[in-house]
């Protein structure tokens, strides 16, 4: 089968065309980190009442200029940067993506001493979502990085 072939074969099933199946794939994605999105700043909200931070969490996840979703707190009002990953699969372990602006993030915060954790909610279609809490440092311990997309440019516009 050439790659044509293989295209049309992907986009046939739906009866949609490659570029509607491709965008309504990246609307799943979208929605999907959204609902994690919520349920973050839910679950945030809760460990924080009847303390004078619940109300104070703040999500700037449509703000290109921060490189965190959300602005948290500890129960003793240390700012907490949340960046939050969301997959509907049900295993904590699934592969997540994050942007080279979202590791400089954490590694800064790491090397400034901030607070920078990665929520990992997993299974965010499921009755029970899950989530896995990590700072920066265990995320640059533990975990592998490998970079996934790369930005292409002729030479001379170095």
């Amino acid at each position: 089968m050439n790659q044509s072939e293989r295209i049309n074969s992907v986009a046939e099933p739906t009866g949609k065309s490659l570029r509607e199946s491709v965008a309504q794939s990246q609307a799943y994605r979208n929605s999907i980190g959204i609902f994690g999105e919520k349920f973050v700043m839910e679950q945030e909200r809760i460990k924080l009442k009847g303390t004078p931070f619940a109300k104070a969490v703040v999500d700037f996840s449509d703000d290109p200029d921060f490189h965190f979703d959300i602005l948290s707190f500890s129960i003793f009002g240390e700012p907490i940067y949340v960046e939050v990953k969301t997959t509907a699969s049900t295993d904590p372990y699934t592969v997540f993506y994050m942007s080279q602006k979202e590791i400089d993030a954490a590694w800064e915060s790491w090397v400034r001493d901030e607070t920078y954790e990665i929520h990992r909610v997993y299974g965010i279609t499921s009755a029970k979502p899950g989530r896995l809490i990590f700072s920066a440092e265990w995320l640059f311990r533990e975990y592998c990085l490998k970079p996934q997309t790369y930005a292409v440019y002729p030479k001379a516009a170095a």
